[in-house]
């Protein structure tokens, strides 16, 4: 049977929903969005200690699918076998390997990039004996020139919902014990919205020292 038409107004509640039951990066996940990220966030990323293969951003973030913009600079067609391509976006320069079979339909690579033009790029980060590349899923030009422009604001958009999670799950873990000494209303201010958990214990600390009334907090040669 066909599937239902989904108009635009139900997509957007559906989105809503998502991101209500799971903030941050799992929304995106289950609504089949790619991480904006640069090359050098895939080049700088980490080794997922708890996962074995899976990468992680410096920031924490897993790096799944992703989608990046860059610029062509060199590229290899190999026929029905995959076309290789040398990208550079500013922050640095990556090789991508872009399998073909018969199902894609391209016998010209021209119809995918030309040297000297941006694509866009989805895809995962791969190791291929000791060098990392990225596998792409998808390869095409982009339609405008704004496109760059709006990759790169999406790539910031995301890092900043990335720390408003975290300030949120770091405010969560505070016990109530903590936000009920009597402090000034800055220092249980500053302890709700902590950015870490660094943050936190610090400000825990000062809050549990400092004179109970009053902006004096602690001086630093009274913590041991």
């Amino acid at each position: 049977p066909d599937l239902p038409v989904v108009n635009e107004s139900e997509r957007r509640r559906f989105e809503k929903v998502v991101k209500y039951f799971f903030p941050g990066e799992s929304a995106e996940l289950i609504l089949g969005r790619e991480m904006p990220i640069t090359i050098k966030m895939a080049i700088n990323a980490i080794f997922d200690p708890v996962r074995s293969g899976n990468l992680l951003l410096k920031d924490g973030r897993p790096l799944y699918v992703f989608t990046l913009v860059a610029a062509v600079r060199t590229h290899e067609s190999q026929p029905e076998e995959a076309i290789y391509i040398e990208v550079e976006d500013g922050t640095g320069c990556m090789q991508v390997e872009l399998p073909l079979n018969e199902e894609d339909g391209i016998s010209n690579d021209q119809t995918i990039c030309q040297d000297g033009t941006y694509i866009r790029i989805i895809g995962q980060v791969k190791v291929f004996r000791g060098e990392r590349r990225i596998l792409a899923r998808n390869v095409r030009p982009l339609r405008s020139g704004n496109e760059l422009t709006e990759h790169f604001l999406e790539v910031v958009s995301y890092y900043e919902k990335h720390l408003k999670s975290q300030q949120r799950d770091a405010a969560k873990e505070l016990p109530d014990a903590l936000l009920n000494v009597p402090a000034s209303p800055q220092a249980v201010a500053a302890a709700r919205y902590a950015g870490s958990l660094l943050n936190g214990s610090v400000l825990r600390c000062i809050i549990e020292m400092g004179a109970p009334e009053g902006d004096s907090g602690v001086h630093v040669d009274q913590i041991r």
